[in-house]
C-alpha cells in the first residue's frame, strides 16, 4: 500500500490542509516563533511530544477498533476532546471528513463507505486521527508506516504553512524536515505505550496562542 500512503500525504491531495497553520500562526502572531531555528524547536519538541502523547496513540487504536463503532465514536470523541480551541476541533474534522470521503470513493472499500454515511448524518465526527486508523486498518497498511506517514504529513503541513509566516526558504524547509525525522521517529515509539486513559498532552502556550488566533484581527489561516 505504498502508493495509497504516497498519494494520500501528497500536497495535492485535496483534504483542505492548505488552509490550516494548526495554531503556528497564532504562535508567531505572539512572537513565540520568529525564525527558522524557532520553528524546528517547536516541531522537534512541542509538536512531536503533542503527536507522541495524543495523535500516534488514537490512531493506533482506532486501528484496532475500526470494525466496532461504539468504540471507535468512543475514541472519535476523545480525539476531539483532545483539541483545545475551536478552530483545531474544526478543522481536524473538516480534513478528516474530506479524507474518509475521498479514500472511500477512490479505494471503494464497503466499511469506509459505511463509515463516510455515518459522517454525513453525523453519527460520528471522523476527526482526522480517528481516518487514518480505520483508513489503515481497511487498506491493510502496516502499523508503522500508517504512523510515519501521519507523522511525516502533520510535520511537512506545518513547514508549509510556515513559508507564509516567517523568513524562510524552500531549501531551509526541507532541511528542517529531514531534522525533523529522528523526533518523530522517537514519538512514534513513545506512543506505542500511552494507552488510552493517558492520551492527552500539556501545550498551554500552543493552545493560548490558538484561542487568540480566533478573534485576530487579521489572518493568513482557518486555524
Amino acid at each position: 500500500m505504498l502508493w495509497q500512503i504516497l498519494q494520500t500525504t501528497d500536497s495535492t491531495f485535496p483534504v483542505g490542509g492548505f488552509a490550516h497553520s494548526f495554531g503556528l500562526e497564532g504562535m508567531t502572531l505572539a512572537g513565540k516563533i520568529e525564525t527558522g531555528a524557532d520553528l524546528e524547536q517547536f516541531l522537534t519538541g512541542t509538536w512531536a511530544d503533542l503527536l507522541a502523547h495524543i495523535d500516534f496513540p488514537l490512531v493506533r487504536l482506532c486501528v484496532a477498533s475500526a470494525e466496532d463503532d461504539t468504540r471507535l465514536f468512543t475514541l472519535d470523541d476523545l480525539a476531539s476532546a483532545c483539541r483545545a480551541t475551536a478552530e483545531g476541533r474544526k478543522a481536524q474534522q473538516q480534513m478528516g471528513r474530506q479524507r474518509l470521503k475521498l479514500t472511500a470513493e477512490l479505494s471503494g472499500h464497503p466499511r469506509l463507505f459505511a463509515l463516510h454515511q455515518a459522517a454525513e448524518k453525523d453519527a460520528w465526527r471522523a476527526n482526522w486521527p480517528s481516518v487514518w486508523g480505520v483508513e489503515a486498518a481497511c487498506l491493510n497498511i502496516a502499523m508503522p508506516s500508517a504512523l510515519a506517514a501521519y507523522g511525516y504529513q502533520s510535520v511537512n503541513g506545518l513547514l508549509t504553512a510556515s513559508a507564509k509566516l516567517i523568513r524562510i526558504g524552500p531549501t531551509e524547509i526541507q532541511k528542517t524536515l529531514y531534522r525533523c525525522r529522528p523526533a518523530i521517529e522517537s514519538a512514534i515509539e513513545t506512543s506505542l505505550t500511552v494507552t488510552e486513559g493517558e492520551i492527552g498532552w500539556f501545550t498551554p502556550m500552543l493552545d493560548i496562542a490558538g484561542a487568540c488566533h480566533e478573534t485576530a484581527y487579521t489572518r493568513l489561516f482557518m486555524s
